[in-house]
């Protein structure tokens, strides 16, 4: 017995779930938290979730793309659209899906070529947020045992859902009693003012009823012009931060980052020598599958390489701190994995079946982030 909530592609494409976060607004009792640091994410399921602080620690929700497991969880910031359908698994799910499944699992099934062309093209704008975003799909049979499919998305926001009420502001830093100012200039008025690319093409070949290989490629990328656009204080039952009776709580979104000091940056690894802020995530992938369905069993081989790399420059501190150091940071990281699956299932007319499943994988992370606070002239 399993709990399922399962959205097939009509919805998809009605209500543009196109990431994590949309749909878990669509999912009762699955939130998804955006985290500029550490793993980059909090998935949680009926209330149990990991940590979004630590980059060392897999998800507890388990997501898994086309039979491949993703356990980071800067997962949320790669697109999955021109999807089949959408799973949700909710509860410890051992069985099929063992790997960091321990709250449940996300199931995304992307569409694979058909035996008709097919082609499609989407254009949308968001007034809120000004952003634009268009989405094409090409598929088509190449001969008879052989597709391709090609999707493709883009979107660019000019706005943002968060203002920005900072103002320049001047950064004293100390060295053996000697105070130096630096100019921290105001950052962009808007957030998160997110670009994101994104690209998929699939491979299918099937030359007999019984053996079917399918190759999938993609790749994304995702820009937002601060790592902190989603730290706002909101609607606080006092109308003010407890931490800080200074900062006020609205039922607005806004923020207050500044720029890092144009003479400072070039000290900090990572960040941009004009100090501006931001945050750029890639990531590409292949994954290629055999199915081979015998009259008794049904054999599935699933091997996939998967790399990102996240890299941010953040006023960390995410608020008014006044009378308080400006805390900025700045953040390197890449991931890269390899993983191959092999499952056997029998098909026999008796009462009793089995199946098999073996999973190897090797994955390298490799860290750096680098804070800058207490106003001290060797960050």
């Amino acid at each position: 017995p399993v709990a399922v909530a399962a959205i097939s592609a009509a919805p998809i494409e009605r209500y543009d779930l196109t990431s994590l976060e949309r749909v878990a607004a669509s999912i009762p009792q699955l939130t998804v938290g955006r985290n500029s640091t550490g793993s980059g994410a909090n998935i949680t399921l009926r209330g149990i979730g990991s940590t979004p602080t630590s980059i060392g620690i897999e998800q507890s929700v388990a997501t898994v793309v086309d039979s491949v497991y993703y356990g980071q969880g800067r997962i949320i910031n790669e697109g999955f659209f021109d999807a089949q359908r959408i799973e949700v698994l909710k509860g410890p799910q051992a069985l099929f899906y063992g790997k960091n499944a321990t709250a449940g699992v996300i199931s995304i099934t992307t569409n694979d070529p058909g035996d008709e062309p097919e082609a499609l093209a989407r254009l949308g704008y968001e007034f809120k947020a000004k952003n634009v975003l268009g989405e094409g799909v090409f598929s088509m049979p190449v001969s008879e045992t052989f597709g391709v499919r090609l999707a493709l998305r883009a979107s660019r926001m000019s706005g943002g859902y968060f203002k920005n009420r900072a103002v320049d502001d001047t950064y004293n830093t100390i060295n053996a009693g000697v105070v130096t100012p630096h100019l921290a200039p105001v950052a962009d008025s808007e957030g998160p003012e997110e670009k994101d690319t994104m690209a998929r093409l699939t491979l299918k070949w099937r030359p007999s009823d019984s053996l079917t290989a399918t190759l999938k490629a993609s790749a994304s990328q995702t820009e937002v012009n601060t790592p902190g656009w989603n730290r706002a204080i909101y609607k606080c039952p006092s109308g003010f931060n407890a931490l800080n009776p200074r900062a006020a709580c609205e039922r607005e979104f806004f923020f207050y980052p500044n720029r890092i000091p144009a003479d400072i940056a070039p000290t900090i690894p990572v960040a941009d020598d004009d100090g501006s802020l931001g945050n750029k995530y890639k990531a590409w992938g292949v994954t290629g599958t055999l199915n081979y369905e015998a009259d008794a069993f049904t054999l599935t081989s699933v091997t996939n390489y998967q790399w990102n790399r996240n890299r941010f420059v953040c006023d960390c501190d995410f608020q008014q701190m006044i009378a308080t150091p400006d805390v900025y940071a700045t953040e390197n990281t890449r991931w890269k994995a390899f993983s191959t699956e092999l499952r056997g299932l029998t098909t026999f007319d008796g009462p009793a079946n089995l199946m098999l499943g073996l999973l190897y994988q090797t994955t390298d992370r490799a860290f750096d982030q680098y804070v800058a606070q207490a106003r001290a002239d060797n960050p």
